[in-house]
This record gives structure tokens, sequence and C-alpha cells, in this order.
């Protein structure tokens, strides 16, 4: 089908869904998408010179699948490239899924998983660069050299000072010093009693690894990771765990060539023994920094943001954003003011949909929009957001019964 067509489509569906829900989507404009059918698991990027980048895979009729790269350039998505097709098992799933940051010059940089052992959950963090945007793509190869065919993902890219990359990643290596237990995933990963850790290391364009960094030694196991630039380095939030089972949000900073230790952004106290496969979000502008993420503590769902002011040393008390049932998938992106715009999914009795709203940095929450509606199924994924200017962008995964289809739209504030 013509793009303009689904576009026009797209756009006619938000306007019906405004006029229902009573709520203003006038400002929510559908991209033309870069990919057809069969495509899924977004993310989005904005380089330091403000040019937004988009990944996402595909799937084909042989059933393997392919990573790919698209640049916006006003209105359009450029030609996508591919940066990687599966040659050996890859690991795709619905909530782990690749990144792609810019670095150097015109270099790229993009993630993806690759089975390591027939085990479900072993898999490798393998790491592709590009020297020309895309256009041509060094050899693959493993962020990590642990050996272990245990779980290594959730990873997040960025880029970093003198012509590299840093990437963050979940490390289960400490997982295969512990045999007899087993890893059980309920909820996708679970109430496993092993080390899963926090691990960072900066890549030149040669792929060499400098300054790997145990950030922390026992984590959520498989939550999202997020980090964002800073003006005084990098911020990384996560989801911790302690020995009692509280999974609330931590954060570590990166400044004058060191880490920080780990601390809690909110003690919302969530007690809970399985993974919720549920992590959170970061998105700076200088050292104005936002952090969105999910809890359900004392069995409320919650949809929460908090700010910094001091690029993530300390944050502020947190402001709830949802204002029904909610299912968390949250993404946030900071804007020049100090402002924040975010996106999650919100439940009623038959209907799902991603949500979108602006707080201030004193906590006030500004009118609801509706993105789209979705799925609270797993093959719905992550809304994405990212701040460009004066829009935001946003991506998605479309899915049924019986495909997935990537989806963009812009929004202006």
């Amino acid at each position: 089908m013509n793009t303009s067509i689904i576009a026009r489509q797209a756009l006619l569906t938000l306007v019906l869904w405004g006029s229902i829900y009573s709520l203003s989507i006038a400002q929510i404009q559908p991209l033309p998408n870069p990919a057809a059918t069969n495509s899924f698991t977004p993310k989005l990027h904005l380089s330091p010179k403000g040019k937004v980048y988009l990944s996402w895979q595909t799937k084909n009729v042989n059933q393997k699948h392919s990573l790919w790269v698209s640049s916006l350039k006003g209105e359009k998505w450029t030609a996508p490239r591919q940066a990687a097709t599966e040659t050996q098992q890859w690991f795709v799933n619905w909530a782990d899924f690749p990144a792609v940051t810019t670095f150097g010059k015109r270099s790229l940089a993009v993630n993806y998983l690759q089975k390591s052992a027939s085990s479900t959950y072993a898999y490798d963090v393998m790491l592709r660069i590009s020297h020309n945007k895309g256009k041509t793509w060094q050899k693959p190869f493993v962020a990590h050299q642990d050996g272990t065919h245990t779980e290594h993902g959730f990873v997040s890219l960025a880029p970093a000072p003198n012509g590299r990359f840093l990437a963050v990643w979940l490390d289960g290596r400490e997982t295969a010093k512990r045999a007899g237990e087993s890893h059980g995933h309920s909820q996708g990963h679970g109430a496993s009693k092993k080390a899963m850790t926090l691990r960072a290391a900066f890549f030149d364009g040669k792929g060499n690894k400098q300054a790997p960094t145990l950030l922390n030694d026992w984590v959520c196991d498989c939550c999202q990771t997020s980090v964002a630039p800073t003006k005084q380095g990098y911020v990384v939030v996560y989801r911790g765990r302690s020995k009692g089972e509280v999974r609330d949000i931590a954060c570590q900073t990166y400044k004058n060539g060191r880490w920080t230790s780990p601390y809690i952004i909110h003690s919302d106290g969530w007690v809970i023994s399985g993974c919720p496969v549920n992590g959170p979000s970061v998105s700076a502008n200088g050292n104005q920094v936002t952090v969105a993420w999910y809890t359900k503590a004392n069995k409320k769902a919650k949809v929460q943001v908090a700010f910094s002011d001091n690029g993530g040393e300390s944050f502020s008390l947190p402001t709830q954003v949802n204002e029904g049932s909610t299912v968390g998938r949250v993404a946030c992106a900071a804007l020049p003011n100090g402002d924040a715009l975010v996106v999650w999914l919100e439940t009623n009795e038959t209907k799902t949909f991603i949500k979108l709203r602006r707080v201030s940095t004193q906590g006030k929450a500004g009118k609801v929009y509706i993105v789209s509606q979705t799925s609270s199924a797993r093959s719905s994924g992550f809304p994405q957001i990212i701040v460009q200017g004066k829009r935001a962008i946003l991506a998605w995964t479309l899915a049924n019964k019986k495909s997935k289809v990537l989806k963009t739209a812009t929004y202006a504030f």
C-alpha cells in the first residue's frame, strides 16, 4: 500500500480515537514508515548534532532476522540500511532489543543479541561499527570476554569523546558460578538468587575495549537499562535489587573519568520475587535530567517521573503520570527548559493505548494525549520517544495476531 495512504489512514484513526475519548491529538502527526510488515523493536537515538536515527528488526519468510538503521530527514526516513543479518542464531526478544548510537564524525554502532549455547538464556551482546553512516559495516564482535554461556543483554549505547562510544549492559557471568540453581523466568525472567550484574565499557572505532567497569554486582535480572549523556559525563538508570527483593530504580553517574556508587532514586519499596521486565528511561539536556519508571509498590501500578538539575546526583520527589490503569513500558524525553515528555501504556476495560504527557520540573502534569491504540501483549513492545528541536519523534510496534509493523510519528509541543 502507498505510504501516503497509510499515513492518511493512520491520521484518520487517530482523529477518531481523539473524538471518542475527548483527548486532543492534533499535535501528533504520523510519519511515513521506513519499514514494511514484520518490523518491530524500534529504538531511537538523537546524535550530538541533532540528527535522529532509528533502528529496528525484521523477520523474513525464512524466519531469519535482520537489523536496520535509518535517519530522519525533514519529514521522511532515509532508505533503510542493513546493519546486520542473522547468520548464527540470534536471541530475539520483545523486551531485550538492539540499539543504535552515533560516535566520532561519521560513525555508527549497533548491538544485537546472538546465542552462545543451546540453553534459552545463553546469549552474547554483539557490537558492530560503521564509519560511513551505515553504508558498510565492520565484522561484529562480542562486547564481553567472560566466555560464559549466560545471559548478556538489555544494552544501552551512547556517544563518547575521542571517537568512542559507551555500552552498558546486564551481564550474567556470575550466575554461572552458582551451579545447581535454576534461573527461573516467571514473567519473562524471574526469581533467581543468582547475581545478575551491571557492566559498562567504552569502545573505540576499531572495537577496542576501554575502562571496563563492574557498576553493580546485584541488579534486577531483565529490566531495560538506560543511559544519557550529561554536561558532566553520563547518567545510567536501571532496576536495582536488594537482598530483600526490593526492586526500585537505581542510578549511577560518570564524571571526571569515574563511576559513582549506585543509589536509589526514590524508595518506592516494590518487593517482587520475579523481574517485572519493565525498566526505566532516562533523558538529559545538559545537567537537567529526567527519569521515568514503572512501579507496583503496595499493589498500586504507577508511572512516575523525577527530575535532577545536577546531572543525576540527586532527584526530586516523583510525580505520578498515569491517570488510569497502567502496565508501564515507559520512555521519556527531556525538553530544553527542563520539563519532560513521558509515554507509557495505559489500559481500560477493553483497550490499551500509548499515552503521552508533559510534566514540568515543578511536578505539574499537563494534558494526556493518545498516541495510538495498541495491545498489552508482549509483541507490542516498548514505545520510544526523543526530542529534536521543537518536536518529539515517537516510534512503536503495532502488533496483532498476524503481523507486527513499525510505526512512527511526530509531536509538536
